[in-house]
């Protein structure tokens, strides 16, 4: 996406991470107590869609969902493996950014106009929620 010019990193520090990660981490337990698998599927569906929306759906390179960690804690209070799901989704992060005329621009009726709208990748995109789930 960046060599075929459709994102930018105009602007970016030469170490500057390019990618972001959203990561969806829900116990099995609250799915056994929601509606079991049926409600499994829909949680994440809508996580996913969560993520398109939130990065842009043409931005996301990846997404894979997996349990393979046990919450040890709920697994010995309930006498049977409780299991964490984690639906990870890479992403480039993308702001519009106006690139405007410099006052060396020699038309000096266009200084501080918009030249033009690029899709950047930008570094300080990030976002953080926390969903009150047990």
């Amino acid at each position: 996406m960046i060599k075929s010019g459709q994102i930018s990193t105009r602007g970016l520090k030469a170490n500057a991470k390019i990618y972001n990660e959203l990561v969806f981490d829900v116990n099995s337990l609250y799915f056994e107590e929601n509606g079991g698998y049926e409600f499994a599927k829909k949680f994440y569906e809508k996580a996913y869609n969560f993520a398109e929306q939130e990065m842009g759906s043409e931005n996301i390179l990846s997404a894979v969902l997996h349990a393979d960690e046990i919450n040890t804690a709920l697994t010995e209070e309930f006498g049977k493996e409780i299991y964490h799901y984690h639906l990870h989704v890479i992403a480039i992060p993308v702001v519009k950014k106006e690139i405007k005329y410099s006052k060396r621009c020699k038309d000096k009726s266009l200084v501080g106009k918009t030249k033009e709208i690029i899709n950047n990748s930008s570094s300080k995109k990030y976002i953080i929620y926390f969903f009150g789930v047990k």
